[in-house]
């Protein structure tokens, strides 16, 4: 039952949720769009189909809390620290997907992503996610003060812990691009490509954008070009109001507006955060660049 989880979402994390809430013909892919999420168009899915997992992208910088780039390897070295002394032995079973290194993120278009509210996931991806790293609330699996004692406990976001999980799994995640031409919360293709970079040429992001029905570029708002993707999520938490119902963004995305109203709220002030640490860290890249000059 819902009941049982202290938040719907958590439901996610239950290995059963994926296995039980579904038909044996259903797809194996899985396209979540929570109540605060709106599709400004359509797409073709099957761009998307060979990812276990497509969300937004995080800002490095959250505006409250951490940075993303640390956090998420932090994480994945106390989950797997278990395997540094077992595991060749038979509690872990689990042990060949495990790699205890978590993957560099946040650089050559490998970006912190996974925004749960609008999503595309793999049936397969989230089984097996759960099954190498139980969450010890959620997971409807038992037994994991033996199995894998120090994996997850209570106090993470479903997106996060999956996130994390299977970028240190391997599983197969979009690039930076791909995911923010996908969906928007906190960061803009533009910005996800300033923070995390990209080596395509201008010519190949433009058709990349174009594949998926997405205008490269296609905003301009007080002389800063956006790209609006396939869908948001609650970006007013994090965009500019003004940006948000301007009459370009409007023409591509027509029902984003009825998404929420356009005020200066506690909300704003995270727009404002995120744009102070973006202007931080492009300050500290350019005193950077110019010592190696």
């Amino acid at each position: 039952s819902c009941s049982n989880f202290n938040n719907p979402s958590s439901a996610f994390m239950n290995v059963n949720y994926w296995r039980d809430e579904f038909l044996p013909s259903d797809s194996d892919m899985v396209l979540i769009t929570q109540s605060d999420s709106i599709l400004c168009h359509s797409f073709d899915i099957e761009k998307y189909r060979k990812f276990a997992y497509v969300g937004g992208v995080w800002n490095r910088f959250h505006p409250w809390t951490y940075d993303h780039c640390k956090t998420m390897s932090k994480r994945w070295a106390r989950y797997v620290s278990p395997y540094h002394a077992t595991q060749a032995t038979e509690d872990y079973k689990l042990g060949e997907k495990v790699h205890i290194n978590f993957p560099s993120v946040c650089t050559n278009d490998v970006a912190p992503l996974g925004n749960g509210g609008l999503s595309t996931r793999s049936r397969k991806a989230m089984i097996s996610a759960i099954e190498t790293c139980p969450h010890k609330s959620w997971s409807g699996i038992s037994g994991l003060e033996t199995m894998h004692p120090n994996c997850m406990g209570n106090k993470i976001n479903e997106d996060l812990y999956f996130a994390t999980v299977l970028r240190g799994t391997n599983a197969e995640m979009p690039s930076g691009l791909e995911a923010s031409l996908f969906s928007v919360e906190m960061l803009w293709l533009e910005q996800t490509l300033e923070l995390y970079g990209n080596s395509m040429t201008e010519s190949e992001r433009r058709n990349a954008a174009s594949e998926l029905s997405c205008d490269y570029g296609g905003v301009t708002f007080k002389n800063t070009s956006y790209t609006v993707p396939i869908g948001f999520h609650k970006p007013w938490w994090y965009q500019p109001h003004d940006l948000l119902h301007s009459k370009e963004v409007s023409e591509q995305c027509p029902l984003l507006k009825y998404t929420h109203v356009k005020s200066k709220n506690r909300y704003q002030q995270n727009a404002e955060e995120t744009e102070r640490q973006l202007s931080k860290w492009r300050k500290k890249k350019s005193t950077t660049h110019s010592r190696y000059m």
